[in-house]
């Protein structure tokens, strides 16, 4: 639907959105099966994306909300100026 009422370019944001809530129930999985936490640079990633939040501000790499913040970019770039021209 969101192909055919805005285009591939939002149907994609839509579809990236829509898989971070897998890559973050599969690492929610991964942390629960990660023990013994053997592959360091693994067992960091799963925490950075599982603990950081937007508000904290370091270097380090959070994939997930990297990902969402982009997609919700393109959604708004998108969505909003139509929304606004619907509403005014």
């Amino acid at each position: 639907m969101s192909r055919a009422l805005f285009g591939e370019e939002l149907e994609k944001a839509v579809e990236n959105l829509h898989r971070q809530f897998y890559i973050l129930q599969t690492y929610v999985d991964a942390y629960i099966e990660d023990h013994d936490g053997n592959d360091k640079k693994f067992t960091m990633q799963i925490r950075r994306a599982l603990y950081a939040s937007a508000t904290v501000q370091d270097d380090s790499e959070n994939e997930i909300s990297d990902a969402v913040g982009k997609a919700i970019c393109t959604i708004e770039k998108i969505c909003l100026p139509r929304l606004r021209l619907e509403m005014g």
